[in-house]
């Protein structure tokens, strides 16, 4: 994602955020298919400094925090005037996950392997925030990074049933019993340098309170000619009604991966939606 969810208050220039997050891989269908998630973790180190803001509104602000006065009476001075800032910001995160590997050509004990894979990433970019906008407040970020990451989306998923027959030694009676695992076809690479390029536009409306919403985008181009997009929404829970310091929430998304090559692909492309959770943890804030 592109946007750090900063806690714009007058004295802070520099935010240091932990957040972590979990998401699907795997399709809905076979979710439901079979009842196995195939999740990918992921945790990222965050960090903003501010390089503009509109100086005329703070002046107040901060002759309130030199008088000490309550937190609470800075935040109602803070929700009532018309601020934006524009900040620099950067993030390094990793992502792992684990999967099974289908080699249907292999000796029958050998056909699924296990594989776990992380993923490692750096993104720089710009956020711009404003308040006191359509009723609400807006964040808007854009990053552009390098990941090396591996060729995950472009397995086939499949479900694979293994049935064993069970006779009992006395009565005679026959039980089938069958599992199923989710388990993935295809070359599978790792390592892989990519280049994502990610949009956000945070909003959080008065009326709403607590909830806040997210619409997302992003674009991961690579050297092999394949190019992915991903589109989504999210919904937010703030703290304390605070429109820039997101507690956690859950984004829904939907990726489509174009082929530049599709002599192993008659489509082209493929598409799948996806389901990811995140919260943030404050590590730094360094004050004037």
């Amino acid at each position: 994602m592109a946007i750090l969810y900063l806690e714009m208050v007058a004295p802070i220039t520099i935010l240091l955020v932990y957040q972590v997050g979990e998401q699907q891989k795997n399709t809905t269908a076979t979710i439901l298919s079979n009842n196995q998630i195939v999740g990918e973790a992921d945790a990222d180190i965050r960090a903003g400094y501010r390089i503009w803001n509109n100086k005329n509104k703070y002046e107040e602000i901060e002759e309130l925090y030199r008088q000490r006065v309550s937190q609470a009476i800075i935040q109602d001075k803070l929700n009532k005037l018309k601020r934006s800032d524009i900040w620099v910001v950067g993030n390094v995160g990793v992502a792992g996950s684990s999967f099974k590997l289908h080699y249907p050509t292999n000796a029958f004990n050998e056909q699924i392997k296990r594989q776990s894979y992380t993923s490692r990433q750096l993104n720089i970019g710009v956020n711009y925030w404003t308040s006191r906008l359509l009723g609400g407040t807006f964040l808007a970020g854009a990053t552009i990074g390098v990941q090396y990451s591996d060729n995950f989306d472009d397995l086939d998923e499949s479900i694979v049933e293994d049935t064993h027959l069970v006779i009992a030694p006395t009565s005679g009676t026959n039980r089938t019993i069958t599992t199923k695992q989710t388990v993935y076809q295809g070359l599978y690479k790792k390592d892989l340098l990519t280049v994502p390029i990610n949009f956000d536009i945070f909003y959080a409306p008065d009326r709403l309170g607590n909830l806040a919403l997210l619409a997302t985008g992003s674009t991961v181009c690579t050297d092999g000619g394949t190019t992915k997009t991903k589109v989504g929404i999210g919904f937010f829970i703030l703290k304390d009604k605070n429109p820039t310091i997101p507690n956690g929430g859950i984004v829904l998304s939907y990726t489509t991966i174009f082929y530049a090559d599709k002599t192993d692909d008659a489509n082209g492309s493929k598409s799948k939606f996806g389901i990811a959770l995140t919260t943030r943890i404050n590590l730094l804030k360094r004050q004037r």
